[in-house]
């Protein structure tokens, strides 16, 4: 079981949100959330990217997704 913890997923096109970057291991979710929205901002994508936290993620599927306890924005 992961710790309790939150995950960023970073996804710079939001029309497509089968690419993303993953930032793991934040302990609220505020910190997640800001992390996720510094990414964006840096990489000159906040206006076409988007973002989702995920509490207690762990791998899931052959495709890569991700099962998490609880995800927000």
């Amino acid at each position: 079981k992961r710790p309790d913890q939150w995950d960023a997923f970073i996804y710079p096109d939001a029309t497509n949100l089968t690419v993303n970057e993953t930032i793991r291991g934040f302990k609220t979710f505020e910190l997640c959330q800001q992390a996720a929205i510094n990414r964006l901002r840096a990489s000159n994508r906040a206006d076409k990217g988007d973002y989702e936290c995920g509490y207690k993620c762990e791998p899931h599927g052959p495709y890569g997704g991700n099962l998490c306890a609880e995800t927000r924005k």
